[in-house]
């Protein structure tokens, strides 16, 4: 039986003609977003540092660059998904930070149930694109990357022949490009109707600064003018406009992997041996592909802790984008929302990026002599509590759960840096509390 080409151009291209259509396709959006991210920072965590066995002092800028620029990359991948969730906003839409349990394979796996039949059966969406999996910093991830930000007309550097079962998606699409320019072509029809949320929420003070020190403004989004621009903007960083453009995701990963290749010919590896998609807990019902199950006893530890870590921050991106964010602010000085923003960017910061440091320098255990990673593991839905007296106490005790175990590893032994990691949750402890906002 023959299988669609899987990036075949869409023919006729999905219609999005209601709101509702156009919030799920944005969701689906959101989530390929924090899917992809999540990659990028497992790989960037996983290059070589001074000090790691195997490195190379006289490799170290090209190390450095390479970790450099793709933490930029995930900086604006971040970016897009504080997009995304602004222009749910002004739909009326909750914001979406939910996203597939990893790995997922590219296509469906064919888990041997038979296909639709019947009135009604017929499946509309195309197979997944993308393939998403966390793993170190090598030739292959970097062809994947290339594969999640490929433009129309470039050649996959991932082929696949077949594919299993399909499933419904929001909309069918084979780029992520045409994903967004469906959402655009369904803001433009549905036209300013559409936006029905207080114009407060287009907050052109929304600031994402989350990897590097300098934090980006979020471009506001109170017309149908200003959306079609930052759809245009997550397009132009991603695959590049009009095709593959400098400073574009895709060159970045292309240039990438050609410096890479001429590295690995004399003989160097700039990253880690971290294992792919380490993982707590053996398995989950959202992803049939296998992990690797950490079995040392102070990673687990760790790895739970970041977890966490990563669970407190989820809570505090939710926050940030909460419907009531467009009433009045009800502390004295106003201030409750910024100082709200100003927690998310530290919560990567001063946990999140440190943990997937650690945790790719630590051993998976048994008989695999590889290293571990940042797992990024959710097995329940993270939702924000509806009573804002309640969201300080959600997040406080992630926070207090990862100090208390991240200061349990550190006093058996564990990784000294696990100590100043579990003060910085402490702290963040404390800013929370000091919250204006109630």
């Amino acid at each position: 039986m023959s299988h669609p080409d899987p990036i075949a151009p869409l023919d006729p291209p999905a219609t999005i003609s209601t709101r509702a259509e156009l919030v799920d396709a944005l969701g689906l959006a959101a989530e390929i977003e924090h899917v992809v991210l999540l990659q990028y920072l497992f790989a960037a965590f996983s290059l070589r540092r001074p000090g790691d066995e195997g490195f190379d002092p006289a490799r170290e800028p090209v190390t450095r660059r390479f970790a450099r620029e793709v933490l930029e990359v995930t900086h604006e991948e971040m970016t897009h998904l504080a997009v995304v969730n602004q222009l749910r906003a002004v739909l009326g839409a909750a914001p979406a930070f939910h996203r597939p349990h990893l790995p997922q394979p590219r296509g469906l796996v064919d888990q041997g149930l038979p296909p639709p039949t019947g009135p009604g059966s017929t499946v509309a969406a195309a197979p997944s694109p993308f393939e998403h999996t966390l793993a170190r910093f090598e030739d292959a991830t970097l062809a994947r990357f290339m594969r999640l930000e490929l433009p129309e007309g470039q050649p996959d550097p991932t082929p696949v022949e077949a594919f299993g079962i399909d499933v419904a998606e929001p909309v069918a699409f084979a780029y992520l490009g045409d994903l967004y320019r469906q959402i655009e072509a369904g803001f433009v029809a549905l036209g300013p109707e559409a936006f029905v949320a207080d114009p407060a929420v287009a907050d052109a003070e929304l600031t994402w600064g989350v990897v590097r020190a300098d934090a980006r403004a979020i471009p506001a989004v109170p017309d149908l003018a200003a959306a079609r621009a930052a759809l245009k903007l997550v397009v132009t960083h991603g695959e590049g406009s009009p095709v593959a453009g400098p400073g574009s995701h895709f060159r970045t990963f292309a240039d990438q992997r050609a410096r890479l290749a001429a590295l690995t010919a004399e003989g160097f590896d700039p990253a880690l041996p971290c294992a792919p998609d380490p993982r707590v807990w053996a398995r989950h019902r959202d992803s049939t592909l296998e992990g690797t199950v950490i079995v040392d006893e102070t990673t687990r530890a760790v790895a739970d802790a970041a977890n966490r870590a990563y669970r407190a921050v989820l809570l505090l991106l939710e926050w940030v984008f909460a419907y009531d964010r467009l009433r009045p602010d009800p502390s004295p000085g106003g201030g409750g929302h910024r100082q709200l923003r100003a927690l998310s960017g530290p919560a990567m910061s001063l946990l999140v990026r440190p943990l997937g440091e650690v945790l790719a320098r630590l051993p998976i255990g048994g008989s695999d002599d590889r290293t571990a990673g940042m797992p990024f593991e959710v097995y329940e839905a993270v939702r924000l509590p509806t009573q804002r007296e309640q969201r300080q106490a959600a997040v406080a005790d992630e926070l207090v759960a990862v100090a208390r175990q991240l200061a349990e590893v550190a006093a058996q032994g564990g990784p000294a840096r696990c100590h100043r990691i579990a003060e910085s949750a402490g702290v963040l402890v404390a800013r929370l509390a000091g919250l204006e906002e109630g």
